[in-house]
Protein backbone atom coordinates (compact mmCIF):
# COMPACT_ATOMS: atom_id res chain seq x y z
CA UNK A 1 0.00 0.00 0.00
CA UNK A 2 1.03 3.39 -0.84
CA UNK A 3 1.66 6.23 1.78
CA UNK A 4 1.41 9.97 1.61
CA UNK A 5 1.93 12.65 3.39
CA UNK A 6 -1.06 14.37 1.86
CA UNK A 7 -4.11 13.22 -0.28
CA UNK A 8 -5.75 15.48 -1.78
CA UNK A 9 -9.50 14.73 -3.03
CA UNK A 10 -10.67 16.73 -6.04
CA UNK A 11 -8.19 18.43 -8.61
CA UNK A 12 -10.05 21.77 -9.25
CA UNK A 13 -8.17 25.22 -8.78
CA UNK A 14 -8.30 24.97 -5.23
CA UNK A 15 -7.33 21.26 -4.74
CA UNK A 16 -4.42 21.28 -7.49
CA UNK A 17 -2.96 24.49 -6.07
CA UNK A 18 -2.92 22.67 -3.01
CA UNK A 19 -1.35 19.77 -4.22
CA UNK A 20 1.73 21.78 -6.33
CA UNK A 21 2.10 23.49 -3.14
CA UNK A 22 2.64 20.68 -0.65
CA UNK A 23 5.01 18.98 -3.47
CA UNK A 24 6.78 22.12 -3.68
CA UNK A 25 7.70 21.37 -0.08
CA UNK A 26 9.06 17.77 -0.32
CA UNK A 27 5.68 16.04 0.79
CA UNK A 28 4.86 13.12 -1.18
CA UNK A 29 1.26 13.84 -2.48
CA UNK A 30 -1.56 12.05 -4.17
CA UNK A 31 -4.29 13.43 -5.59
CA UNK A 32 -7.82 11.57 -6.47
CA UNK A 33 -10.87 12.56 -8.89
CA UNK A 34 -13.59 11.02 -9.91
CA UNK A 35 -14.16 13.03 -13.31
CA UNK A 36 -11.99 14.45 -15.30
CA UNK A 37 -9.03 15.99 -13.94
CA UNK A 38 -7.98 19.95 -14.14
CA UNK A 39 -12.28 20.66 -12.26
CA UNK A 40 -15.51 22.44 -12.98
CA UNK A 41 -13.83 25.65 -13.03
CA UNK A 42 -11.73 25.08 -16.27
CA UNK A 43 -13.58 22.78 -18.09
CA UNK A 44 -17.44 22.99 -17.16
CA UNK A 45 -17.28 26.28 -15.60
CA UNK A 46 -15.87 29.78 -15.30
CA UNK A 47 -13.45 29.68 -18.21
CA UNK A 48 -15.35 27.62 -20.42
CA UNK A 49 -18.24 30.50 -19.89
CA UNK A 50 -15.72 33.11 -19.95
CA UNK A 51 -15.28 32.19 -23.83
CA UNK A 52 -18.40 32.11 -24.55
CA UNK A 53 -19.47 35.05 -22.64
CA UNK A 54 -16.78 37.23 -24.44
CA UNK A 55 -18.13 37.12 -27.78
CA UNK A 56 -21.46 38.71 -26.61
CA UNK A 57 -19.63 41.08 -24.47
CA UNK A 58 -17.73 41.84 -27.71
CA UNK A 59 -21.10 42.16 -30.19
CA UNK A 60 -22.79 44.01 -27.32
CA UNK A 61 -19.83 46.54 -27.20
CA UNK A 62 -19.66 47.12 -30.62
CA UNK A 63 -23.32 47.94 -31.52
CA UNK A 64 -23.29 50.08 -28.52
CA UNK A 65 -20.96 52.42 -30.38
CA UNK A 66 -22.78 52.37 -33.43
CA UNK A 67 -22.73 55.74 -34.57
CA UNK A 68 -19.72 56.78 -32.23
CA UNK A 69 -16.94 55.76 -34.49
CA UNK A 70 -17.48 52.40 -35.36
CA UNK A 71 -19.24 51.19 -38.38
CA UNK A 72 -20.65 47.42 -38.99
CA UNK A 73 -22.20 45.14 -37.29
CA UNK A 74 -20.50 41.80 -35.80
CA UNK A 75 -22.17 38.75 -35.27
CA UNK A 76 -21.66 35.60 -33.22
CA UNK A 77 -20.84 32.52 -34.86
CA UNK A 78 -22.03 29.74 -31.98
CA UNK A 79 -20.73 26.62 -33.42
CA UNK A 80 -17.01 28.19 -34.34
CA UNK A 81 -17.02 29.75 -30.72
CA UNK A 82 -18.17 26.65 -28.87
CA UNK A 83 -15.07 24.77 -30.88
CA UNK A 84 -12.86 27.54 -29.62
CA UNK A 85 -14.23 26.40 -26.11
CA UNK A 86 -13.82 22.83 -26.66
CA UNK A 87 -10.45 23.35 -28.25
CA UNK A 88 -9.11 24.95 -25.09
CA UNK A 89 -11.16 22.72 -22.57
CA UNK A 90 -10.02 19.60 -24.58
CA UNK A 91 -6.53 20.04 -23.73
CA UNK A 92 -7.25 20.23 -19.77
CA UNK A 93 -7.25 17.03 -18.32
CA UNK A 94 -4.14 15.71 -20.40
CA UNK A 95 -2.13 18.91 -19.56
CA UNK A 96 -3.11 18.64 -15.59
CA UNK A 97 -2.37 14.87 -15.47
CA UNK A 98 1.06 16.10 -17.26
CA UNK A 99 2.01 18.64 -14.83
CA UNK A 100 0.96 16.03 -12.10
CA UNK A 101 3.83 13.42 -13.09
CA UNK A 102 6.13 16.52 -13.72
CA UNK A 103 5.73 17.39 -9.84
CA UNK A 104 5.61 13.91 -8.59
CA UNK A 105 2.04 14.37 -7.89
CA UNK A 106 0.60 10.70 -7.95
CA UNK A 107 -3.14 10.69 -9.62
CA UNK A 108 -5.98 8.56 -8.71
CA UNK A 109 -9.01 8.00 -10.71
CA UNK A 110 -11.84 7.28 -9.71
CA UNK A 111 -14.61 7.02 -6.84
CA UNK A 112 -12.46 7.78 -3.42
CA UNK A 113 -14.19 5.99 -0.18
CA UNK A 114 -12.56 6.52 3.07
CA UNK A 115 -12.63 2.95 5.10
CA UNK A 116 -10.66 4.43 7.95
CA UNK A 117 -9.36 7.39 9.22
CA UNK A 118 -5.92 7.16 7.71
CA UNK A 119 -7.13 4.97 4.09
CA UNK A 120 -8.96 5.87 1.36
CA UNK A 121 -10.28 2.77 -1.18
CA UNK A 122 -10.44 3.69 -5.41
CA UNK A 123 -11.97 0.94 -7.11
CA UNK A 124 -10.03 -1.99 -6.09
CA UNK A 125 -7.07 -0.21 -4.43
CA UNK A 126 -6.31 1.61 -0.95
CA UNK A 127 -4.09 4.29 -0.46
CA UNK A 128 -3.20 6.02 2.97
CA UNK A 129 -2.53 9.49 4.01
CA UNK A 130 -1.41 11.28 6.90
CA UNK A 131 -3.59 14.30 6.53
CA UNK A 132 -6.06 14.42 3.81
CA UNK A 133 -7.33 17.92 1.91
CA UNK A 134 -11.60 17.58 0.24
CA UNK A 135 -11.66 19.96 -2.44
CA UNK A 136 -14.45 18.29 -4.62
CA UNK A 137 -16.76 21.77 -5.35
CA UNK A 138 -19.88 21.93 -6.61
CA UNK A 139 -21.53 20.27 -9.14
CA UNK A 140 -24.78 21.08 -11.06
CA UNK A 141 -28.24 20.26 -8.85
CA UNK A 142 -30.62 18.72 -10.71
CA UNK A 143 -34.52 19.86 -9.77
CA UNK A 144 -36.97 17.53 -9.12
CA UNK A 145 -40.17 20.26 -9.72
CA UNK A 146 -43.43 20.28 -12.15
CA UNK A 147 -41.05 20.82 -16.25
CA UNK A 148 -37.70 19.86 -15.15
CA UNK A 149 -37.94 17.50 -17.48
CA UNK A 150 -37.03 20.31 -19.93
CA UNK A 151 -34.20 21.99 -17.33
CA UNK A 152 -30.94 21.56 -18.54
CA UNK A 153 -27.91 22.25 -16.75
CA UNK A 154 -24.89 24.71 -17.17
CA UNK A 155 -22.72 21.56 -18.04
CA UNK A 156 -25.06 20.40 -20.61
CA UNK A 157 -25.41 24.30 -21.70
CA UNK A 158 -21.62 24.63 -21.96
CA UNK A 159 -22.02 21.63 -25.20
CA UNK A 160 -25.21 23.12 -26.90
CA UNK A 161 -24.50 23.14 -30.47
CA UNK A 162 -27.64 25.71 -31.29
CA UNK A 163 -27.57 28.60 -29.02
CA UNK A 164 -30.67 29.01 -27.51
CA UNK A 165 -33.66 31.74 -28.85
CA UNK A 166 -34.20 32.44 -25.02
CA UNK A 167 -32.76 31.30 -21.75
CA UNK A 168 -34.24 31.25 -18.26
CA UNK A 169 -31.26 30.44 -15.39
CA UNK A 170 -32.84 29.02 -12.47
CA UNK A 171 -30.14 29.86 -9.40
CA UNK A 172 -27.78 32.02 -8.39
CA UNK A 173 -24.35 29.79 -8.56
CA UNK A 174 -21.72 31.72 -10.23
CA UNK A 175 -22.27 29.85 -13.26
CA UNK A 176 -25.92 30.61 -13.69
CA UNK A 177 -25.70 34.23 -12.45
CA UNK A 178 -22.46 35.30 -14.67
CA UNK A 179 -24.91 33.84 -17.88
Amino acid sequence: MRTYDCIVIGTGSAGNQAAYKFAEKGLRVAIVENFTPGGTCAQRGCDAKKILLTGSETKDAVERLLGYGVKGLISIDWRQLMERKNEYTRAIPEQTRKRYAETDIDYFHGEPRFVSSHRLRIGEEEIEGKQFLIATGLRPRELTVPGSERFITSNEFLELKDLPRRLVCIGGGYISFEF
